[in-house]
């Protein structure tokens, strides 16, 4: 007896340790690879930070049109975190993580309420391929993001209003439930222009509440109802983003059902035709599930897989919504095969796509448990359906760590993006703003002259402090590197109605240091702001070699400059690095002497 009890202990243990350990990986990931700097659309809450620090904020300001969205719930959250934090964005990624872990256990919530009485291993298998689906680094796109927050967010909505409707508590009425399930679903509608899609997701929940014909009748109408008025109030003021180029669903059928397929296979895969190959086999067996529900309505099977349906519906009307929305632009500008690579590569969606997964896996295993349950008194699995289902669950772990190590990379690139653009930023009050785009403020945001405009309100409401009194070391006493000789014509004349560029490039270091500057400036001979900027990371093995230092190796940087751009007369451009531990500005050798004419 104590030999048992042991055993079903250190069962436990390993079966809590085989839940915990993707949450640790991802803790892990993020913290290795987050860089706590705004990028690209997370500038555009600036302004909403400002207006409420000065006591102006109003709801026009949170119901705002973002991109396609109107994220009025996000917003919220972020504004409190942002002024808890001074807009660290390391609270919103670990709101991310804290909002993924509470969708797992709203998923193993539905599970518990939907399980059978055998095969308990047959569950515990899909549960554990459910939490490292929840928490993979495939989606390493939003758990870097402060954003991430719009999709973590809906993605709880919804899962509660499915748990809302299929628990049995006795103190919730069906009204209850259903006005709780409805306010997950308008929190949900206004996360995310996706979580409108949370009432059509829901219907097979409501439709399932039990009650008379009347009733069921009223209830769907009203719940179609909510959902309509949602929409005519996310409408208000809103402005298409877009052309969709509807005229691709009739001219080219095979390309836009290829980019839906992909984008519910590419949680599992990353080449193009793996991921529409696993996409359309989801879509099967999803419409598998809902025929045989059809066909056995008061079947046990039926009423326990119906909140999976929702589940899995979720995900397929995304996916369909997205196609449109996105696919068929990118259909009609990368055609072929191409146009689903973009569908395979793009992360964010994973996190919903993922949830297909994970609702076919549970009603999969409570189809096989129901076989069982009605052919046998003592169920048992025969070795090759048991082989069988080993087999299948191994290859679905071992896709879903490929594709997690798969971004690995991706997830290294975006670290030294944001690292470079941090850099950047420290230094933006040196940067000018020019005009065509040039430098490393247009990687910030898409609009230069927006970021000064942000930066400047940041600093208001003391958010941020960027330097603005930095020394300029003209002559320094080691070598830096230098700015080597562009190829122009004989006597350095540039023309700017040829509106030609001109290739800068050169090689920096900082002596005694062991990492390699991130950034190079130039400028115009006594000027104390940059026309542009380059990231040192371009390969020189020559300066490696010479410095005898295999750390130089990637001590390149070039850049390339419209002329047009350039004022009239002889300029005499010089580059410097940013030396961030020194607090300077630091000039290579090797000036350049130019004559500008119209």
């Amino acid at each position: 007896m104590q030999k048992n009890k042991l055993f079903f202990a250190k069962g436990k243990f390993l079966l809590f340790m085989a839940y915990l350990i993707p949450v640790i990986l991802l803790i892990w990931f993020v913290t290795n690879f987050s860089v706590t700097v705004p990028i690209w659309d997370e500038w555009s809450i600036v302004p909403l930070f400002e207006k409420i620090s000065l006591g102006q904020g109003t709801f026009g300001d949170f119901f705002v049109q973002h991109n396609e969205h109107r994220i009025i719930s996000s917003k919220i959250i972020i504004v409190i975190l942002a002024f808890i934090s001074r807009w660290n964005i390391n609270y919103e990624l670990s709101l991310n993580i804290l909002l993924s872990t509470i969708n797992f256990y709203a998923i193993y919530q539905l599970y518990l309420l939907t399980r059978s009485q055998h095969k308990k291993w047959l569950e515990h298998i899909a549960n554990i391929i459910t939490c490292f689906t929840i928490f993979s680094w495939s989606q390493f796109e939003i758990w870097l993001s402060g954003l991430g927050i719009v999709w973590f967010l809906t993605n709880t909505c919804v899962l509660l209003a499915i748990l809302t409707i299929a628990a049995n508590y006795d103190k919730l009425t069906t009204t209850n439930k259903l006005t709780v399930a409805a306010t997950w679903c308008f929190i949900a509608s206004f996360s995310a222009a996706h979580g409108l899609l949370s009432w059509l997701a829901l219907l097979p929940s409501v439709i399932s509440i039990s009650g008379n014909l009347g009733q069921k009748t009223r209830r769907l109408s009203l719940w179609i109802g909510l959902w309509v008025s949602s929409i005519i109030i996310y409408g208000i003021g809103y402005n298409n983003t877009g052309n969709y180029h509807y005229s691709l669903l009739l001219e080219k059928p095979l390309f836009v059902l290829g980019y839906f397929f992909t984008l519910l296979g590419a949680p599992l895969a990353s080449g193009s035709l793996e991921s529409l190959f696993i996409g359309l086999t989801c879509c099967l067996n999803f419409a598998f599930f809902a025929v045989y529900g059809l066909r056995n309505l008061k079947s046990e099977f039926t009423q326990k897989a119906i909140p999976w349906l929702s589940l899995g519906l979720y995900p397929l009307l995304f996916a369909g919504i997205i196609t449109i929305g996105r696919g068929l632009p990118t259909i009609h500008m990368a055609e072929g095969l191409l146009s689903l690579k973009f569908a395979a590569v793009t992360s964010r969606y994973i996190s919903i796509s993922g949830l297909l997964i994970i609702a076919l896996l549970q009603m999969w295993q409570l189809f096989i448990s129901r076989n069982l349950t009605e052919s046998l008194p003592q169920p048992k699995i025969p070795w090759q359906k048991k082989f069988l289902i080993y087999l299948l669950a191994g290859i679905i772990s071992y896709l879903t760590m490929v594709k997690s190590l798969y971004a690995l990379p991706h997830a290294k690139h975006n670290q030294l993006h944001r690292q470079n653009v941090k850099t950047c930023l420290e230094v933006v009050h040196f940067i000018e703003v020019s005009a065509p785009p040039s430098g490393c403020l247009w990687e910030l945001y898409p609009s230069a002259s927006k970021v000064k405009q942000y930066v400047a309100a940041l600093e208001q409401i003391e958010f941020r402090n960027f330097p603005k009194n930095l020394e300029f070391l003209v002559a320094p006493t080691q070598i830096y590197g230098a700015m080597e000789t562009p190829k122009l014509t004989d006597d350095f004349t540039i023309n700017k109605s040829e509106n030609k560029n001109i290739l800068f490039s050169g090689w920096a270091v900082i002596p005694n240091q062991v990492e390699l500057p991130k950034l190079v400036l130039l400028s115009y001979q006594g000027q104390k702001s940059f026309f542009t900027t380059s990231y040192v990371a371009f390969p020189r093995p020559d300066i490696a070699k010479t410095l005898n230092s295999a750390q130089y190796t990637l001590s390149g940087w070039s850049v390339d400059y419209p002329t047009e751009s350039m004022p009239l007369g002889e300029q005499i451009i010089q580059a410097w690095v940013y030396d961030k531990q020194g607090e300077q500005f630091v000039k290579l050798q090797g000036d350049i002497k130019v004559l500008v004419e119209e």
